[in-house]
């Protein structure tokens, strides 16, 4: 061969990569599978300018190159035909994300290869199925004609149809099969493509003579007569079910009806396709006709997704504020933040109507991080002008956890606005937890690693609530009254049971979308810790939140009195015992709840309500009130569960409580009170019995006084005179002049009445710590001397009335063994000189 032949050749080899009719591609078999080389075709089909271009669109690695759903079974196919095969070959087909962000697929053949000094490689050629099947434009896989023969033979028979005017209706129908991705996932792609031949073959059997077509993946296009379609399209739907497993598939139906013979059969078969895409939510509906109106929300669609960063820029989209109430206290626990979109052309769009859009479009994520980013921004100017900071929560939908780390993405605001963690509460909806659940799993898990709450939101609202809180970790649960139809007596037993379930397994409750006061009343009676809703405020801007706030003087809860509060969380208040929720200081005792067979309780010893409990207890007006005050004060110095067993209006009462947490000086516990009288076992009531009457022993003389009947009874007389005084006496006051005369010594008179000056006696026992007024006296005994006895008056209740009890016993100053010592330490004190 010549020089000329030898440096045509050599110059043909060389231009040969550029110009073969497909793409060539060189990368790595390694981990990171980088991409080497890659030919003008290959970039062109990628909608590239350059490589550099083509490499910042593929991140420059085979695995960003080829669609995430797709990458997976792609890389699988490619290593088993590979392990497989004796030259290293591989044949694959797939789908890739274009620069613009349209889908197409593509055929690729490859071989490994190993080159010295570079290592193995796949060298790639590419050929989309537009290039392959351009000229003939039928379906590789089904056979049917592709969309561009569809066009083409659609419009012939439409154009044919307006010359007939007996002509059936016509029709297009759209068809598409719902989470086919995961179907392809699940079984591979092998069983995937069986599955669509046989569709193909199912579309075929029933439209015999019709246009059908394999547009892309898992949508067909049908053309045909409209009378007959509504009774056989659930034929269809049956026969595509019977495939294999496919009844895990939902197919869908949209159906345009052709009112115009010339209109473009591209916007037909568009409209067709928006009446599917409508439905493509709907678990129980398959067939869906166009209208009008999908038109408009198609406009609105592309409205919103055209404007949404002008949107943002302009401040069109504005932050919310709903306030969470803690039902315990009612403070101000937190704030929803919610996004509103008041258009300058559009008006107010609903967040039902760009939400869901935002989500389709995959930009919701980008509505999510700029919430969040107002929330920051706002909190870093209340604190830097001093203001009072609330919690906020803010939502993040399915979509966010699948573009890139959300966690990181969250924490970049959040650290460059300097908030607290325990400021940012995150809830994600039930239904984000239906599918691919790993990889929010773990997402969820660094968040709460972090220190972030995260919440379920709309619980019960979705399939699989049960499985969700069994599979996953969640500070709290959002429980929306709206899946509830009506506030029945079976949806109050439902709400029960959820609360009931989320405080075993250590979950914190909020009920939203209360808007009455007896569904408030309700929430509250059974335990659930937070309530948001109508009831208590509407979304709203921060101007008008700080305005509702400082009119409703609610207080905001700082994180400490969050984990305060929060502390009640796992109460039982379903419980059958007589239970309730107190909170004290060192002078003030205060119900925050009680249960009806608490307060019944209280009203089995006199006490009518809870008001007149609180008022009795921090009278200390009596012996009685003032050991429950100090009992209180036990269980806030100690931080322990005490007991205490009392009498109250003659009932034996007992009380247990729970201590539960301190905030500064005050206190939480829970309360569970006992009429022994009436509840307890009829010996333990005897044995109490016996012991009260032994105690009595203790005394000479005890006596009921009735100070408003000017009576009193004696109930234990062991005094000389016992015979006369041991009956019911009227005249308090001369029973008094008469005791005197006989039992206190002379020298003891004067200062024994001015004890028992009962005008006195209730302000002296209010006065006096223990509650009980205390006097030492001279009194005539049985062996007709006189003795140091102790004479005390203490005040007690009955069925609302107050009584005055009697009592005299021996004073230690009596006894030798106790007066010698005495006498003994005063001898030795230094006397007044």
């Amino acid at each position: 061969m010549g020089m000329t032949e030898s440096s045509m050749l050599s110059t043909l080899l060389s231009q040969m990569p550029e110009h073969l009719p497909g793409g060539v591609m060189i990368y790595r078999d390694d981990e990171k599978e980088e991409i080497l080389y890659a030919n003008g075709w290959l970039i062109d089909m990628f909608g590239c300018s350059s490589f550099d271009d083509f490499w910042e669109v593929t991140g420059g690695s085979f695995h960003m190159l080829v669609h995430p759903d797709d990458v997976e079974r792609a890389e699988k196919d490619i290593r088993n035909q590979v392990t497989g095969s004796r030259d290293k070959m591989d044949f694959v087909n797939y789908r890739i994300r274009r620069k613009d962000g349209t889908i197409k697929r593509v055929e690729e053949f490859g071989r490994r290869v190993f080159i010295p000094s570079v290592g193995p490689v796949f060298y790639v050629f590419f050929l989309d199925n537009d290039t392959k099947y351009r000229i003939y434009d039928i379906d590789a896989l089904t056979g049917l004609p592709g969309k561009t023969r569809f066009l083409q033979h659609a419009a012939m028979t439409m154009a044919m149809a307006s010359l007939d005017p007996q002509a059936p209706q016509l029709a297009f129908i759209y068809v598409n099969v719902h989470n086919f991705s995961f179907y392809n996932l699940r079984n591979g792609s092998e069983k995937g493509n069986q599955f669509l031949i046989k569709m193909a073959e199912v579309l075929r059997k029933n439209f015999p003579n019709n246009l059908i077509s394999r547009f892309t993946d898992d949508h067909f296009v049908v053309l045909s007569s409209l009378p007959s379609l509504e009774k056989l399209i659930p034929v269809i739907t049956d026969q595509i079910h019977a495939l294999y497993d496919a009844s895990r598939l939902d197919v869908k139906f949209g159906i345009y009806r052709v009112e115009n013979p010339h209109i473009p059969v591209e916007s037909a078969c568009g409209m067709a396709q928006m009446a599917c895409d409508s439905i493509k939510e709907l678990p129980d509906q398959h067939i869906c006709f166009y209208t009008s109106d999908m038109s408009q929300r198609k406009s609105l669609r592309s409205y919103v997704i055209d404007h949404l960063r002008e949107a943002m820029e302009k401040r069109w989209i504005e932050v919310y504020f709903q306030p969470v109430i803690r039902t315990i206290s009612g403070t101000l626990a937190s704030v929803e933040v919610l996004s509103r979109w008041n258009d300058p052309t559009l008006g107010m769009i609903s967040p039902g109507t760009f939400i869901p859009l935002l989500e389709e479009s995959r930009q919701i994520k980008k509505l999510d991080l700029y919430v969040l980013e107002e929330i920051c921004r706002l909190y870093r100017f209340q604190v830097d002008h001093g203001k009072t900071v609330i919690p906020a929560s803010f939502n993040l939908s399915r979509i966010d956890f699948f573009q890139g780390s959300i966690f990181e993405d969250v924490e970049e605001i959040r650290e460059r606005y300097q908030v607290p963690r325990n400021m940012l509460y995150v809830e994600v909806t039930e239904s984000a937890f239906v599918h691919e659940g790993d990889v929010i799993r773990n997402e969820i898990d660094r968040f709460r690693a972090a220190g972030y709450e995260v919440w379920m939101d709309d619980f019960g609202s979705g399939y699989s609530s049960l499985n969700t809180l069994k599979d996953y970790s969640f500070d709290e649960i959002k429980i929306d009254m709206a899946f509830l139809s009506k506030f029945t007596d079976k949806s109050k037993d439902i709400l029960k049971a959820i609360v009931r379930m989320a405080k075993g397994i250590g979950i914190h409750t909020l009920v939203e979308g209360v808007e009455t006061e007896e569904q408030r009343d309700f929430i509250c009676s059974i335990g659930c810790e937070l309530i948001q809703g109508y009831y208590y405020g509407k979304p709203m801007p921060f101007a008008e939140f700080k305005h509702v706030r400082r009119e409703k003087g609610w207080q905001v809860e700082t994180p400490q009195l969050r984990r305060y509060y929060g502390s009640i969380g796992g109460v039982d208040f379903l419980t059958d015992k007589s239970m309730a929720v107190a909170e004290f200081t060192k002078n003030r005792f205060h119900y925050l709840f009680a249960n009806k067979e608490f307060r019944n309780t209280l009203k089995s010893a006199g006490l009518e309500s809870l008001e007149h409990s609180e008022d009795f207890i921090n009278a200390m007006a009596d012996p009685i009130s003032k050991n429950l005050a100090g009992f209180m004060k036990d269980i806030a110095l100690s931080h322990t569960d005490k007991s205490l067993t009392y009498t109250e209006n003659g009932q034996y009462m007992k009380l247990d409580a729970r201590y539960m947490a301190a905030d500064g000086g005050r206190h939480l516990a829970v309360l569970y009170l006992s009429n022994i009288t009436i509840h307890k076992a009829e010996e333990t009531m005897g044995a109490l019995d016996w012991v009260t009457r032994n105690l009595f022993y203790l005394y000479q003389t005890v006596s009921l006084v009735d100070p408003e009947n000017n009576t009193a009874i004696p109930l234990v007389n062991n005094t000389p005179y016992r015979e006369y005084f041991f009956q019911r006496r009227a005249g308090i006051r001369e029973m008094v002049e008469q005791y005197a005369a006989a039992i206190i010594h002379p020298d003891d008179r004067k200062r024994f009445m001015e004890f028992n000056d009962f005008s006195s006696i209730l302000e002296r026992v209010k006065r006096d710590p223990f509650g009980t007024i205390i006097g030492c006296f001279r009194t005539l005994g049985n062996d007709h001397k006189y003795h140091w006895d102790i004479h005390s008056i203490l005040p007690v209740r009955r069925k609302g009335k107050v009584y005055l009890l009697y009592t005299i016993r021996n004073s230690p100053l009596d006894e030798k063994e106790f007066r010698k010592p005495l006498l003994a330490l005063l001898s030795h004190l230094p006397t007044d000189k």
